[in-house]
């Protein structure tokens, strides 16, 4: 069993230094790891320090600064599942993101600006009709598109229903 504790820094005591409390501890050979220690053992932390996560076989998630120079001791401390999967995700540990987190969408269209609502039309209201559709556009909050996409969705509703009623007998002359 090769036990590593996990630590809060609480607060700095009397003399400045940071206190440490313990929080809990994991067991690393039923963990699961990974670290961003690239070819030559340097990480993000640069020469010879870096990150690593673990998940423990508790399932909780655990980040690890881990360091390669004598003196210094890697430190743990737990996170929630949202640090995890953002970590995983910027070291490239697609696998582990499938694997715990579900599948990684697509990448999204991310163009500024607001998603189109259906195709463009060019329609130019005289301007009387223009003052009215701002006008109901106004006492209601909304964008004059917006306006304009209610109006004619009610007018055309109207339509399709007055196609829709039987005749009356008058009318079938």
């Amino acid at each position: 069993m090769a036990r590593i504790n996990v630590y809060t820094t609480i607060s700095e005591d009397d003399y400045g230094f940071e206190a440490p409390e313990l929080t809990g501890w994991f067991d690393s050979a039923k963990a699961e790891g990974w670290d961003d220690r690239d070819y030559n053992g340097n990480g993000s932390g640069g020469t010879g320090r870096g990150q690593g996560i673990w998940r423990t076989a508790g399932g909780k998630w655990v980040l690890e600064h881990w360091s390669a120079w004598q003196g210094e001791a890697s430190t743990y401390t737990y996170i929630s599942g949202a640090e995890a999967r953002d970590w995983l995700l910027r070291n490239k540990e697609d696998e582990a993101v499938e694997k715990y987190f579900g599948d990684i969408p697509e990448e999204e269209d991310r163009r500024v600006g607001r998603p189109e609502i259906g195709e463009s039309i060019n329609f130019r209201p005289g301007g009387e009709l223009l003052a009215m559709v701002n006008d109901y556009a106004q006492r209601r909050d909304i964008t004059r598109a917006e306006a304009l996409r209610r109006l004619v969705t009610e007018a055309v509703t109207r339509a399709r229903a007055a196609e829709a009623a039987p005749l009356s007998p008058r009318e079938n002359y």
